[in-house]
């Protein structure tokens, strides 16, 4: 198993990777199943495979996966639901003077799980796959 580091994934690809979570919140007892059949499309498609069709179609049958999607890509990169919103909320409370943020994006090693670090203290998540940290994702 050798880390993956891609520059470029498409959108769709990207926004199931985030997703993956928030699957217990959106979907309950269906998250695990529908977690793993994500995680294979996902290692497909970093393996050069042309995905994103076989995504939309899994994620379409659920109204709650299609809609939250469909918010994270309404952004430029996609990101999810609520995440800018709260991000503003958060930094215009900071005390402090000036320290630097941490990454809020952080990404598994072998590039199928995205996670966004919501407060500074956080813990890091593992993969849910790969069982290892997340670690900060490159600035885009």
């Amino acid at each position: 198993m050798s880390e993956r580091r891609e520059t470029a994934v498409d959108p769709i690809v990207d926004a199931a990777r985030m997703l993956r979570p928030y699957l217990p919140a959106l979907v309950g007892g269906d998250a695990q199943a529908i977690d793993e059949n994500l995680a294979q499309l996902i290692a497909d498609a970093l393996d050069g495979e042309d995905v994103a069709e076989h995504i939309v179609r899994r994620l379409s049958a659920r109204a709650e996966l299609r809609d939250w999607v469909a918010q994270a890509l309404e952004h430029d990169p996609p990101q999810p639901p609520g995440l800018a919103s709260a991000v503003e909320r958060d930094f215009s409370s900071l005390p402090g003077l000036g320290e630097a943020l941490p990454a809020a994006r952080y990404i598994c090693p072998y590039g199928d799980f995205v996670w966004y670090r919501r407060a500074v203290g956080a813990r890091i998540r593992d993969c849910p796959t790969h069982h290892v940290p997340v670690v900060p994702d490159a600035p885009r």
